[in-house]
């Protein structure tokens, strides 16, 4: 059997404040109100911000920007990568905004 990843994202915690560069700190540290107001700034002014910022916070039923990056802790796949056996055919996009530089050196045996 063969498996397939259709690009997806390694660690989306990570992805979330990698992008947010400055507000990853904040977000880390747990100052909710600063990168909120951030966040939703940024959203007002930029219509991909606010599409992927909306969108992800109507999949997975948050609140906010905050509680949508800290409710998406648990979607890594760093503690299984190593435990997945089955042959895989990993797709991923040349120029993927998505992929952190250590997430596009995943490989596969």
């Amino acid at each position: 059997m063969l498996g397939s990843i259709d690009d997806g994202v390694y660690d989306i915690f990570e992805n979330y404040t990698h992008k947010l560069f400055t507000l990853g700190d904040a977000i880390k540290d747990g100052n909710v109100t600063f990168v909120n107001t951030a966040v939703e700034t940024s959203m007002y002014f930029t219509t991909s911000i606010r599409w992927a910022i909306s969108h992800d916070m109507w999949a997975f039923h948050a609140k906010d920007p905050v509680d949508l990056i800290q409710n998406n802790k648990d979607y890594t796949l760093k503690d299984v990568a190593g435990n997945i056996t089955c042959r895989i055919f990993v797709l991923g996009m040349e120029m993927d905004d998505d992929s952190l530089e250590d997430q596009k050196g995943i490989r596969c045996s």
